[in-house]
Formats: C-alpha cells, sequence, structure tokens
C-alpha cells in the first residue's frame, strides 16, 4: 500500500476498505466524504453451462495448462508486479542482469525479521512504541507532500557511482538551470566576496562556491547560498553539512538517485582503477581484496541518514535512515534513470525549451551517460559479494526499502 497522495488529484478510497486513511488531507476536500465509501462489482454473465462431451481431451488440456503456469508463474507474477506500478523502464538500458542480482538481494533483505521497529499504516516508523523522527540536524529538509514554497531550494544528494554525474550535466546543460556544484569557482573565482552565477564554457550556469567539499559547504553558509534569488540546484555529496544551508525561510527539497549498493561498490572499485595508472589509491589490490580493506564504504547510506558516522549502527539508526527517505526524498533509481529524471523535473517544473535542449537531454540520459565505466559482473552469491553485503548489510536494507518508496511514488505523477 502506498503511503503517499497523489498530487493535485481528488484522494480515492481503496477499493478494499470501507475506511482507507490518507497520509494528509487534500485542500478543499471533506475527509468525511471518504468514510463509508464502498465500491461495487458489475453483475456476473451468465455462465455456460454447456459440458464437452470429450471429457478425456479437456482433462489433459488441464494438466498441460497446469504445468505452463507452474513453468512461467514467476516471471507472470513479476511481469504483472511491474504492469501494477505503472513504471517506465529504460528501453535503452541493458541492465537485465543488474535488475535480477538486485531483485535477489532484496529478496533476501526483505526477509530480515525487526525486533524492536514497526511501520504504521501512515508509514511512520516506531521503535518500543515511540515515534522515530529524523536526524535533528536534518530538519531544514521539506517534506516530499508538504505544499511547495517559491523559497524552497532542490537539493540533490549526490552518492557516488549511482548516476549523479549525469544529473548535474543534464540539469546545467539541458535545462539551462543555475547549479552550485563545484564547477563555479574555476578561474579564480573561489575568491569572490560576493554570491555569483558565472557561465560554463558548456553552458551551464553556476554559482561561485564549491558545495562538494567541507570548506566550500562552509563558505557557501557564510555567503548565504540558499537565499539567492536564481539558485535552482545545489548539488553535495555531504548530507549533514549541505542542511546547514537552509532554514525555515529556505527550506531544502531533496532529490536522490539510488543504486544497489554492492553494484556501487564494485563499480567504485572500477572507477579508482581507471583514474588511478599509477596504483598510488589501490596499491594493486584486486576487487577481492579491495571488498575486505578499509577502503570499502560501510553502510554510507546508513550512516548519513542517521547522523552515525562512526561506531556500531543499529535498528534504530536504520529506521531514522528509512523515516528520513520515506518523509523527505523524491527517491530515483540508476535502473529507471528516464523515469527518475522525468519525475524530478515534474516535480520542481523544470522544462526542456527546444530542440537542441531535446537533443541534448537525450543524448546524456541515453547515449552519453556521464562517467560511465564498463566492467565485469561479479557472482552473486560469490567471495566478493558475499563480502560487500557485510559491509552493507544496513545499506542493502535501505535500499530494498527505497525501491519500495520509488514505486509507492509514482501515484505522486500520475
Amino acid at each position: 500500500m502506498s503511503h503517499y497522495p497523489k498530487f493535485n488529484r481528488r484522494p480515492r478510497v481503496h477499493p478494499h476498505s470501507k475506511n482507507y486513511s490518507l497520509p494528509f488531507q487534500v485542500s478543499g476536500e471533506d475527509p468525511s466524504a471518504l468514510k463509508g465509501s464502498s465500491f461495487s462489482v458489475s453483475n456476473k454473465t451468465e455462465l455456460d453451462r454447456t459440458r464437452s462431451p470429450k471429457v478425456l481431451a479437456s482433462f489433459l488440456s488441464i494438466i498441460i495448462l497446469g504445468g505452463f503456469i507452474n513453468h512461467n508463474f514467476n516471471s507472470i507474477s513479476t511481469s504483472f508486479s511491474m504492469k501494477t506500478t505503472e513504471i517506465k523502464t529504460d528501453d535503452n538500458s541493458n541492465n537485465s542482469t543488474l535488475v535480477t542480482q538486485a531483485n535477489n538481494a532484496m529478496n533476501k533483505h526483505s526477509q530480515h525479521e525487526y525486533k524492536d521497529m514497526i511501520q504504521g499504516h501512515d508509514g511512520h516508523h516506531f521503535m518500543h512504541g515511540k515515534y522515530v523522527g529524523v536526524a535533528e540536524n536534518l530538519t531544514n529538509f521539506a517534506d516530499v507532500i508538504s505544499p511547495m514554497k517559491s523559497t524552497d531550494v532542490p537539493f540533490f544528494w549526490h552518492i557516488p557511482r549511482s548516476g549523479g554525474s549525469t544529473v548535474k550535466h543534464i540539469t546545467a546543460e539541458c535545462l539551462g538551470l543555475t547549479q552550485a556544484s563545484e564547477v563555479g569557482t574555476v578561474g579564480g573565482h573561489i575568491e569572490d566576496e560576493e554570491l555569483i552565477a558565472v557561465h560554463h564554457i558548456q553552458g551551464g550556469k553556476f554559482m561561485n562556491v564549491d558545495t562538494t567539499t567541507m570548506d566550500g559547504l562552509q563558505r557557501a553558509k557564510e555567503l548565504d547560498l540558499a537565499s539567492f534569488p536564481d539558485l535552482h540546484l545545489v548539488v553535495s555529496p555531504f548530507l549533514l553539512k549541505a542542511a546547514e544551508l537552509f532554514d525555515d525561510d529556505h527550506r531544502g527539497r531533496i532529490i536522490i538517485m539510488l543504486r544497489n549498493p554492492i553494484e556501487r561498490a564494485v563499480s567504485m572499485y572500477y572507477y579508482l582503477s581507471a583514474n588511478d595508472p599509477e596504483g598510488a589509491i589501490l596499491d594493486g589490490m584486486s576487487l577481492e581484496q579491495y571488498a575486505n580493506s578499509p577502503m570499502v564504504e560501510n553502510n554510507w547510506m546508513t550512516r548519513f541518514l542517521s547522523n552515525q558516522m562512526g561506531g556500531e549502527l543499529t535498528e534504530e539508526h536504520e529506521a531514522m535512515a528509512r523515516e528520513f527517505l520515506r518523509r523527505k526524498c523524491v527517491i530515483g533509481l540508476l535502473s529507471y534513470k528516464t523515469t527518475s529524471l522525468d519525475r524530478f523535473e515534474r516535480y520542481f517544473g523544470w522544462k526542456v525549451r527546444g530542440q537542441k535542449m531535446e537533443h541534448c537531454h537525450d543524448q546524456l540520459l541515453n547515449w552519453n551517460w556521464s562517467s560511465k565505466n564498463k566492467h565485469p559482473r561479479i557472482k552473486q552469491g560469490g567471495v566478493v559479494w558475499r563480502s560487500l553485503e557485510e559491509s552493507n548489510e544496513f545499506d542493502m536494507r535501505l535500499y530494498n526499502y527505497a525501491v519500495q518508496l520509488f514505486h509507492e511514488q509514482a501515484v505522486l505523477f500520475n
């Protein structure tokens, strides 16, 4: 059951419940009108009572049909499940192996039994019967379903090796948005004493701050970046520090692009290999050695979202991370990159204007995916997979939950 209402649509009563409660009241609607609602089923047609005299032939047909259904049940049910979510797949993405691995991993982690954490019918998480909120220093981000304000600032949490570079390029070069990332400080603008938007050689506009470093975020905060009138998007991997840019008058609104944590870790290894010709970083480590080294991330997302950057993670930290994703984030998935970009654009009202920009959009999204590095797939259940899975146990469950949210959020954009 989705915990999200539809935007600009009259809320509908679930056909299987007379008292279906929406997570919030849509303005202009009388909630009492939703109660006691029911649905009617059309009259059934007359059953054909004529029986075939060829009983043996019918019996054999049933046996054959039963075998066919049993053999294809998994593929049929998977196909039906995908259709009911009304999610558009990416025609040009060749990721069937990745999606299969991710689904198998998600199914495994979805079987995890929580001892103390429960999720209510409206989506809220509880620990020991108490409501779980988001981390205190992340409250400057607006809820996904809260009314949009003109002073709200879109924020893209850039998770490494998850398609974030393409999001940055498309928003700046194809949509013409003014972006705060790392590009605007090129050419000595890092020394500027006032905020300005500078033009980049590829056509985008960028603020003269670097929001991809801790020092740069501090400078952006001192210059009051969030209040800049023509700012359209802030990009940073440092969620906690970036939250300090926003306040009650200038709330951040989060979009994220997520990827299976194991696949992301493998991609990081091959990315480092390709960009480390002298071996200064990896020092000749194989993928298996890398997977067991301290260099591998340990539940990167869960730690950021629960503000537990070191030490042991618990079920409570996972609950906080889940609650933040549910309430604060418009979820994008790398395996559904076209649908994800479409949702980001519709959520903020971003438009692709003109044939040139449409061509730019199509090229970057479907043909010239930024920072893409092809590498061999690892075997699910193999030594490397198990090592990375062990290091990212919480993130694997969190990713599983994010995929669920991604499908639920389809109701916001129908």
